[in-house]
């Protein structure tokens, strides 16, 4: 069981925030873990240069230069045939920081696309994936975390992109906070999520899914319950 402190939402909601769960679902509430980029950071772009071995054969081995990525640039596209890292027309390499982070399933994707009407066509097409909303380290150190005068108006529902939580797993931090406004596709694949055993409560989930309806509308239903706590903390 959790030990929250009083003034939070998780304390105020009728059920536990958290609970167990080690099913092999990718269940929306469920914590897991995932390498998911900066979205602030701009990323670069992956210009390949020439071919590796002494006299330049190598198709398994490319030398490459960083150039930061500027959507108002003009790119030509490469025309050095390489097998390594290989480019289509009108396409880049994208390099971002990333870091493997805890995150909440949100939603899921939906059912799988008949393998008749995806034969012959690109798996991206209609590859599942799920959405998932990342959790930052809220404790202050140096640059890192977040001021903890911030923190509390986080921690009272005052802002709709963020939701303060104490994650009921080790990590570097005592509390986080979860980026609502950075919810991101991630494949929905083995090698790309890592599970927990947690998830969230079947309340916890309601609420928030009431809180992305704030972050989408800018409006809060006045009979739901996301509301009734929301006025309750920022009252006290």
């Amino acid at each position: 069981m959790m030990t929250y402190p009083d003034v939070c939402i998780q304390t105020l909601i009728d059920s536990e925030w958290w609970e167990n769960y080690d099913g092999p679902e990718y269940r929306p509430g469920r914590l897991i873990w995932a390498f998911l980029p900066y979205i602030d950071q701009s990323p670069y772009r992956l210009i390949p240069l020439e071919r590796g071995g002494e006299d330049g054969t190598r198709h398994d081995r490319t030398f490459y230069r960083l150039e930061p990525l500027n959507i108002k640039n003009t790119f030509s596209h490469s025309r050095l045939p390489h097998a390594s890292l290989p480019e289509k027309e009108k396409e880049i390499r994208a390099v971002y920081r990333a870091k493997n982070r805890p995150a909440i399933i949100i939603g899921k994707s939906g059912p799988k696309v008949d393998k008749g009407y995806t034969a012959g066509k690109a798996a991206y097409q209609t590859q599942q994936t799920i959405l998932a909303a990342p959790s930052y380290g809220a404790d202050e150190v140096g640059r890192a975390g977040y001021k903890p005068e911030l923190v509390e108006r986080i921690q009272r529902c005052e802002y709709p992109q963020f939701m303060w939580d104490i994650l009921p797993i080790k990590t570097q931090t005592h509390e986080s906070i979860i980026r609502l406004d950075q919810l991101q596709p991630i494949g929905k694949t083995t090698s790309s999520i890592e599970f927990t055993d947690f998830c969230l409560s079947e309340e916890a989930l309601q609420i928030v899914y009431e809180w992305l309806e704030w972050l989408m509308t800018g409006t809060v239903s006045e009979d739901s319950r996301f509301n009734e706590y929301r006025d309750c903390l920022l009252d006290l």
